[in-house]
């Protein structure tokens, strides 16, 4: 019985020392990995800390250039509506009428001018989005007249804006 004891210790001994060389592997190898995490957290703290700097240095160029385009903006605003406000009153008489075959209204346009006249016709529906733009020639003392049949049916509350490069826009509200 002896013998037995003695082996059966051997075994535990050597089972502990199994247990305690894999138990110490762990530990070294989980120090191992916590101290590779530990530095690989570091460099991703540092790479977003640059990151967010970044992300502030571009929303603050973004805000500087929107500032000096909003500017540039009101430059030529300003420049256009005196170059307009130089120009004398386009010699168009135009009026809106109920159409008479089909619904909505017609624009008619006069030319109240000795020469002919290239206009360029500009209608916009606040309520639906849609919009037209045309070049048109109204003959000297003439007259045009756009509907449905043309491809445009008007409506109250569009903006209609008549503009000719030598004369200043011209712009109504259809009513």
């Amino acid at each position: 019985m002896d013998d037995s004891t003695s082996d059966g210790a051997t075994v535990w001994k050597v089972a502990a020392l199994a247990l305690a060389l894999i138990a110490t592997g762990a530990g070294v190898f989980t120090y191992a990995m916590y101290g590779a995490l530990t530095t690989q957290l570091a460099a991703a703290r540092s790479e977003a800390a640059a990151a967010r700097a970044e992300g502030a240095s571009l929303r603050a160029q973004l805000t500087a250039l929107e500032a000096q385009a909003e500017s540039e903006q009101l430059q030529r605003e300003g420049a256009q509506a005196r170059a307009a406000a130089s120009r004398p009153d386009l010699p168009v008489e135009l009026t809106f009428h109920d159409a008479v075959l089909r619904s909505g209204k017609i624009a008619v346009l006069q030319n109240l001018s000795d020469s002919d006249l290239e206009v360029e016709l500009e209608v916009h529906s606040p309520a639906t989005g849609e919009h037209l733009d045309r070049q048109l020639v109204i003959g000297a003392h003439g007259m045009l007249q756009i509907g449905a049949a043309q491809g445009w049916r008007f409506a109250p509350g569009q903006i209609v804006t008549l503009d000719s490069n030598r004369y200043r826009p011209m712009v109504r509200i259809v009513g």
